[in-house]
C-alpha cells in the first residue's frame, strides 16, 4: 500500500520495458502472515480509505473478453452481498475508518469490532490486487507488457486471490503454487475447470508451481515417480496451459546428472520428470469429462474457511470428499458472479452461510428447472460482512435475513432423536441401496427434519425430503453432511441420492483416491493410495527429510467405468500391460501411486504405449546411470 513501494515496482517493470521484456513474473509477492496480521502503517490506513470512498481508481479486470473497472465495494459486494454504511462499523463516514487493533481476538468481538474485521482482511486482499493492478496497466503502457504472478495459496491471513488476480487486465499468467501433501490434487481435480474458465476468460495463461521443497531448497517432497505422477494428475485437473519449476542448485550442470551425486541428482531428476509430465499433458491432452453436477465450496479470502481449490473439507457440511470417495463426477465452484451456475443442473450446498445477493441468485437459478440440495442447518444465514457465526443484531447494526431456508421453501426445523436407524420410508433411488425395513450403516444423534415429500424416513423421522420451488425442487438432508463423524452414513446416504440424481459415477474405489481423464479414444486415470497419503505427516521445513516415496505398505484400487469394448491398460510406474473387455477396468497398484492409461486394443495403442517406454523418464526417475548431455 505505500507509495514508494508502488513506485519502486514501477521502475522495476520500466526496466523490464526497455530491455524488451514482455513478461516479468512476481514470485511469492504476498506478505504472509505467519500467527496472524502484525499490524500495519499509516500508507495502509491511507489506501484502506481511498479505497472504502472510492477515490483509488478501483481495478481493471476483464469480464467476458472486455475491459470493465470495479471499485472496493463491487469486489466487497461480490464476496458478502452487503455493503455496510460507516455507521455500521462505527464511524461518521469512511474518511475515519481504522481496523481493529487486535484482529485475531475476533471471536471476542463485537458486531461493529467484526465487520471491521471483516472489511481489514478484504481490504487486505484487495490491496495486493490494486498493486498487481496499478503496476500491470503501468507495464502494459510501456510495451504491452504484462506481469506474470506465483501467489501463495488462498489463506484469509495472506493476500492470494486467484480468481481476480488472473481476471486483471495487466496480468498475462497465473501459476498457482501446491505443495506438502499430495492429497491437494482431490480439490484440484474438480476445482480445476473453475479456475481456468476464468483464466481463459481473460486470455491469462493459467497452471501450477508444483514446488521442491520448502522455499524451494532441500530434498524434494517426493521421490521422482510420485513427483512425475503428481505433477501429470496436477496439470491433467488444472489443464494447464502453462508452468514453472523450481531452480536448481549448483554452479554447473554436470554434477546434477550423476547419481553419484544423491542431492543435486534428487533435486535434478524432481525437475526433469515434472517437465516430462507437463510435456506428456501437452502431447496426449488428457481432459477431465464434463458434468452437470457441481458443489458450492468455499473461499477463505475474507473469513475462516478451506479453499476449494486445496481441499475438500467437509466441516461446513460439504458433501464433496464424500461424493469425491464414491467415484461420483462434480465441479467445485464458489458464490461469486464469476462462477457459471448456469452450466449445472444438480448443486450441493457445501458451505454453511451464503451472502444474501447469491441466495437471491440460487433461488432463482432452483426456479428454472435446477436441483439443489441442502443438508444440516444450511444455509443458516444470509452473511452480513461478519462471517464467523450467528449473532443477535444489537445497536440498530443492519443484518439481512437471519435464515435463508425461507427463500428455498424449507422450514422450519423440527429436531429429533432417532432411534435404530430403521427404514421406515424408502423412495427413488433409495429403494435400491437402503430399502425399508433395512437399517443404516450409523445413526445421526440429531435430525433436523423438515416437511416435504419423503425421500428417506427412520424411525418415523423423515431425513431426506424434497421440495418444488418453481420449476425446480430443493432435497433436504437432515442432518449435518460431511463431518468426520459422519463418515458411515455419509457414504450410504449420498450414494443413493448421487443416483437419484444421475449424477455420473467415474469409478468405485477400494482403499484410493481416483482422478478419470478422457484421452483421444481412451482414458486415463491417476490412482493414489488413500491411507498412505493420510499417514503421510507434512511439516513446512525444508531442513526435515520427509519424502514421499512411490512404495507403499498397503496396496489400493479402483473400478473405472468405459464403454464397452476390449481394452490395453498400461500401468507407467510398473510398466506392465493388461488387457481388459467390457464395461468398467479394475486398476490396482502396490505403490503409493500409480497412473494408467485405458487405451482401445489396437495396434495404434500398442505403438502409443512403446512411445511411453521409449522415453527418457524412466532413466531419469529410478537413477539407473549417468546422464549424457546432447553434443549439439
Amino acid at each position: 500500500n505505500h507509495p514508494d513501494y508502488l513506485a519502486m515496482q514501477k521502475r522495476r517493470v520500466k526496466a523490464a520495458a526497455e530491455a524488451g521484456v514482455k513478461a516479468l513474473t512476481w514470485i511469492d509477492y504476498i506478505t504472509p502472515y505467519f500467527g496472524g496480521r502484525w499490524g500495519y502503517a499509516g500508507a495502509d490506513i491511507d489506501a484502506y480509505r481511498r479505497a472504502l470512498t472510492e477515490k483509488d481508481g478501483g481495478l481493471d479486470i476483464v469480464v467476458a473478453g472486455k475491459k470493465k473497472n470495479i471499485s472496493f465495494w463491487d469486489y466487497y459486494g461480490d464476496y458478502t452481498g452487503f455493503r455496510p454504511s460507516p455507521e455500521d462499523a462505527g464511524f461518521e463516514s469512511w474518511d475515519l475508518f481504522t481496523p481493529p487493533a487486535e484482529p485475531e481476538r475476533v471471536f471476542e468481538m463485537g458486531d461493529r469490532e467484526r465487520l471491521r474485521h471483516s472489511l481489514f482482511l478484504t481490504l487486505c486482499h484487495y490491496g495486493w490486487l490494486k498493486l498487481l493492478n496499478d503496476t500491470g496497466n503501468y507495464y502494459a503502457s510501456l510495451n504491452g507488457g504484462r506481469l506474470w504472478l506465483i501467489p501463495n495459496p488462498e489463506d484469509v491471513y495472506d493476500g492470494a486471490d486467484y480468481i481476480y488476480s488472473c481476471r486483471l487486465a495487466g496480468v498475462g499468467g497465473i501459476l498457482c503454487e501446491y505443495f506438502g501433501n499430495p492429497g491437494f490434487l482431490d480439490a484440484a481435480y474438480h476445482s480445476g475447470p473453475y479456475l481456468r474458465r476464468n483464466s481463459d476468460e481473460s486470455a491469462a495463461l493459467e497452471g501450477p508451481v508444483l514446488e521442491t521443497n520448502a522455499g524451494g531448497h532441500g530434498l524434494p517432497y517426493y521421490d521422482p515417480w510420485v513427483s512425475y505422477i503428481t505433477a501429470w494428475d496436477l496439470y491433467a485437473a488444472l489443464q494447464a496451459n502453462v508452468t514453472k519449476n523450481d531452480f536448481l542448485e549448483g554452479d554447473s550442470i554436470e554434477p546434477m546428472l550423476d547419481p553419484a551425486n544423491s542431492y543435486e541428482y534428487a533435486r535434478f531428476a524432481d525437475m526433469a520428470v515434472k517437465q516430462y509430465a507437463f510435456e506428456d499433458c501437452l502431447d496426449r491432452k488428457p481432459v477431465r469429462p464434463e458434468t452437470k453436477t457441481a458443489v458450492i465450496g468455499g473461499r477463505n479470502i475474507n473469513r475462516l474457511r478451506p479453499s476449494l481449490f486445496h481441499s475438500l473439507d467437509g466441516r461446513e457440511g460439504s458433501p464433496a470428499a464424500v461424493l469425491h470417495s464414491l467415484g461420483y463426477a462434480f465441479d467445485l465452484l464458489d458464490e461469486s458472479e464469476f462462477a457459471p451456475w448456469d452450466d449445472y443442473s444438480v448443486m450441493f450446498m457445501g458451505v454453511w452461510d451464503m451472502n444474501r445477493k447469491a441466495g437471491q441468485r440460487l433461488a432463482e437459478w432452483v426456479k428454472k428447472g435446477n436441483t439443489l440440495v441442502l443438508s444440516g442447518t444450511q444455509p443458516y444465514a444470509a452473511a452480513d460482512g461478519v462471517h464467523f457465526s450467528p449473532f443477535v443484531a444489537e445497536d440498530n447494526f443492519r443484518v439481512d435475513d437471519m435464515s435463508l431456508g425461507s427463500r428455498f421453501g424449507i422450514g422450519p426445523f423440527k429436531t429429533q432423536a432417532p432411534g435404530s436407524g430403521t427404514v421406515t420410508v424408502s423412495r427413488g433411488a433409495f429403494r435400491e441401496t437402503i430399502p425399508a425395513g433395512s437399517r443404516l450403516f450409523a445413526v445421526p444423534d440429531t435430525v433436523m427434519s423438515v416437511e416435504g415429500d419423503i425421500l428417506l424416513e427412520i424411525d418415523g423421522i423423515p431425513l431426506v425430503t424434497q421440495r418444488s420451488l418453481g420449476k425446480g425442487r430443493v432435497i433436504y438432508v437432515g442432518y449435518k453432511a460431511g463431518e468426520p463423524a459422519n463418515a458411515d452414513l455419509n457414504r450410504q446416504v449420498f450414494d443413493a441420492l448421487a443416483r437419484e440424481l444421475g449424477t455420473e459415477q467415474r469409478c468405485i474405489t477400494d482403499g484410493a483416491s481416483c482422478h478419470v481423464y478422457g484421452i483421444g479414444d481412451g482414458m486415463a486415470a491417476a490412482l493414489w493410495n488413500s491411507d498412505r497419503l493420510e499417514k503421510y505427516e507434512f511439516i513446512y521445513d525444508s531442513n526435515r527429510s520427509q519424502q514421499l516415496t512411490i512404495d507403499s505398505p498397503s496396496s489400493c484400487s479402483a473400478q473405472v467405468f468405459v464403454p464397452d469394448g476390449e481394452y490395453l491398460v498400461y500401468y507407467v510406474h510398473a510398466d506392465k500391460t493388461e488387457k481388459a473387455r467390457g464395461k468398467s477396468v479394475r486398476l490396482s497398484t502396490p505403490d503409493t501411486c500409480e497412473l494408467c492409461y485405458i487405451l482401445p486394443d489396437t495396434p495404434e495403442s500398442e505403438e502409443f504405449i512403446d512411445a511411453i517406454r521409449r522415453s527418457p523418464l524412466r532413466t531419469v526417475a529410478e537413477g539407473r546411470s549417468k546422464i549424457a548431455l546432447p553434443e549439439d
